[in-house]
C-alpha cells in the first residue's frame, strides 16, 4: 500500500474532531513528512492547520531553519507560529522537551486547536521501549507511546523512518538534519546510533520484537484501566 493511503488509513481510525490543529514541524526529514502527508490527507481528516515550529536557540543555524519551515508553510498556504527560546547550548533533552512542549501546549489553546500533530514514529516507538527498559519501567512505561494521548497525536507510529525518508525524497521536499540527534551524549541518541544497530545485529527481528513488545503492554494497561 502506498505510503498515503496507508496514512489516511491510519489517520481516519483516529477519528479525530474536527477544527484547528497544530503540526509541529522542527524542519527534520521526520516532521516535513508528517506536514506533507497532513496536506495530501485534508479530505480524511478535514483539519485546519497551523505549522508550529519551535527554535530552541541552541544550533547556530537555527534561525535559517525556522525561516526554512516558514517558507514551506507558505508553500502549503498554511499559517505560521513561531518562537525562538534562546536555550543555553549545554540545555539537557529533557529541559529543551519541557520548555518545546510547554510553548506548543500554550499556542495551541491560544489558537483553540484540539490537537497538536508530532512525528514521532516506529522507530521512535522502538527507542522508547529499550530506554524505558534499560529504565527499569514497569508495563504501562513498555507500552511506549499511544497514538493519542489528550491533546498529542502521533499518527506516524507504525510508519518507519525509512519509509519516511524515502517519501520526502520522492515529494523532493528539502529537510535540515540536528547534530544532536546523532550525538551519543544524550540517551536517546545513543541509543538510536550506538546501541541498537548492535542489536541489530545480533537479533534481526529486534525492532519487530520491541513492537510486540509495546503492543503486549498496551494491551495489558488498557485491561487494568477498564478493571480499575
Amino acid at each position: 500500500m502506498p505510503l498515503v493511503e496507508l496514512f489516511r488509513s491510519h489517520l481516519a481510525s483516529l477519528c479525530l474532531p474536527p477544527g484547528r490543529a497544530l503540526v509541529a514541524v522542527s524542519g527534520g526529514p521526520d516532521s516535513v513528512a508528517l506536514l506533507d502527508l497532513l496536506v495530501e490527507s485534508r479530505e480524511v481528516h478535514g483539519l485546519d492547520l497551523i505549522v508550529a515550529h519551535v527554535d530552541h536557540g541552541i544550533h547556530p543555524n537555527s534561525a535559517q531553519v525556522a525561516e526554512q519551515v516558514e517558507a514551506l508553510a507558505a508553500s502549503y498556504g498554511l499559517p505560521f507560529e513561531t518562537v525562538r527560546l534562546g536555550l543555553d547550548p549545554g540545555t539537557n533533552e529533557t529541559s529543551a522537551r519541557v520548555a518545546r512542549y510547554a510553548w506548543l501546549e500554550e499556542v495551541r489553546a491560544r489558537q483553540g486547536a484540539g490537537a497538536i500533530f508530532t512525528a514521532h514514529h516506529a522507530d521512535d516507538q522502538v527507542e522508547t521501549v529499550l530506554m524505558r527498559v534499560l529504565g527499569g519501567s514497569g508495563p504501562a512505561g513498555l507500552a511506549g507511546m499511544r497514538a493519542v494521548r489528550g491533546h498529542l497525536v502521533r499518527p506516524l507510529l507504525s510508519i518507519t523512518r525509512a519509509e519516511l525518508t524515502v517519501h520526502l525524497e520522492e515529494r523532493g521536499l528539502p529537510s535540515w538534519v540536528d547534530p544532536a540527534n546523532s550525538d551519543p551524549r544524550h540517551v536517546r541518541s545513543w541509543i538510536r546510533t550506538e546501541l541498537l544497530p548492535v542489536l541489530r545485529q545480533r537479533v534481526p527481528k529486534i525492532d519487530a520484537n520491541f513492537q510486540q513488545l509495546s503492543r503486549q503492554a498496551a494491551r495489558d494497561r488498557a485491561a487494568w484501566d477498564a478493571i480499575l
